[in-house]
């Protein structure tokens, strides 16, 4: 049945045709006009939710949803597309947490965000972040971080955004350049 949640299996694959290894999670799909083409991922604590939720095709409206559960990362977590996403959890038992970084969760170019019922945390907030020179999603964020300050949740060039209900907690900084959210249209297109 189209509405029945499904374990899925599924492995990303690369420009040079390497495949990550497989992850899983759940996921809901309405194949019926009903819910407007909108997918539903469900996150469990001790999934590869990083790689779950870069998977996800973002030029579609989805729905995800964080179980109750600590979701830590080290990597750079930015979601690009252009449909509409809905982020939820349950409250502060859904614990999102950048242990490296100066925001956990970068959205970018999407019709509208809507975060709910999440906590979402940066442990460290470097000024300037000194990744290794070959690590070149690390030197990108460096060049982003340069055009503008970011939030542990970052919402950029998006037209409607919806955040309520949320646990927001910064990293600490040698400058006072932190943020909990940022909310900024496109830096080199001046606002009218």
């Amino acid at each position: 049945a189209p509405d029945d949640i499904h374990q899925v299996q599924a492995s990303l694959v690369g420009p040079s045709g390497s495949a990550t290894p497989p992850i899983i999670f759940s996921a809901r799909f309405h194949a019926d006009g009903d819910h407007g083409g909108c997918s539903t991922f469900v996150i469990e604590e001790g999934s590869d939710w990083v790689e779950t939720l870069r998977f996800i095709d973002y030029d579609e409206d989805v729905a995800i949803c964080f179980q109750r559960g600590n979701f830590s990362t080290s990597l750079f977590v930015e979601l690009n597309g252009r449909g509409n996403v809905r982020m939820s959890g349950a409250g502060d038992g859904t614990r999102i947490i950048a242990r490296k970084g100066e925001a956990a969760l970068t959205f970018d170019g999407f019709a509208s965000v809507t975060l709910r019922n999440l906590r979402v945390e940066t442990l460290d907030t470097p000024h300037e972040p000194t990744p290794p020179k070959s690590d070149l999603e690390a030197n990108e964020e460096i060049s982003d971080h340069k055009r503008y300050r970011k939030g542990t949740i970052t919402i950029r060039n998006t037209a409607v955004v919806d955040v309520s209900d949320m646990t927001l907690r910064c990293g600490g900084d040698v400058s006072s350049g932190g943020t909990c959210l940022t909310i900024a249209g496109n830096p080199e297109i001046p606002a009218r």
